[in-house]
């Protein structure tokens, strides 16, 4: 059992949950430090979480090994990012065959992603179709699609074209939730992710508000 000193002298005494230090229940104590900021009684109850483990966030992009990476026509494909820029609390995984964000707590999270696509080809024509699409689920092999965004029609074109696929994702998730950015290639050709990496293709996401999901 600990105590909590505030300015005002006031006592908040708190003990351990199950023995881990990174959480605490509120055993006595008083709600009066809270009256002026709220205008109204507040009865503190339940944990109180380290503010560190409150902000998961991530950036991340495609390196020159993983850049100019085959998109296959008619097909979705799960975009490798694997050089990681910033992530903390070491939410994202990422290999050779796979590039993903797992939650670590259920709550609100927002996603936002950029694929730079290289059609070295030249084949753009009227009626082509690409989407960015972000995926989830729990099973990191098998993932249930969340949201498609972007739908590009292109003009006739006989030359190489550049086309920039960015969205943005705000989706509830239950801790263990994998997430991933995929992108579907309808233009009838095989398409490419532009070779320079770097901040050219990249993907990122936060906690937006934790909260326990039934």
């Amino acid at each position: 059992m600990g105590v909590v000193n505030l300015q005002n002298g006031t006592i908040i005494k708190v003990t351990p949950i199950q023995g881990n230090a990174n959480k605490v229940a509120v055993i006595t104590g008083t709600e009066i430090p809270f009256n002026k900021a709220f205008k109204e009684d507040i009865i503190v109850s339940g944990s109180i979480r380290r503010m560190e483990t409150e902000c998961p966030a991530f950036e991340v992009q495609q390196s020159i090994s993983t850049s100019n990476q085959n998109l296959p026509d008619t097909t979705v494909t799960e975009i490798l990012f694997d050089e990681i820029i910033y992530d903390n609390n070491s939410n994202y995984h990422a290999s050779i065959s796979y590039s993903r964000f797992l939650a670590p707590y259920d709550g609100l999270y927002l996603f936002n992603a950029h694929v730079l696509i290289d059609d070295t080809p030249g084949d753009f024509t009227a009626g082509d179709r690409m989407d960015l699409r972000f995926y989830s689920g729990s099973n990191p092999s098998f993932m249930d699609m969340a949201y498609s965004f972007l739908y590009i029609v292109g003009n006739s074109s006989s030359y190489a074209e550049f086309r920039g696929l960015q969205g943005t994702a705000q989706m509830r998730l239950k801790a263990g939730t994998y997430v991933n950015c995929r992108v579907y290639n309808g233009t009838g050709i095989a398409q490419k992710t532009y070779s320079a990496g770097g901040m050219w293709s990249w993907f990122q996401g936060h906690l937006i508000s934790r909260y326990d999901i039934a």
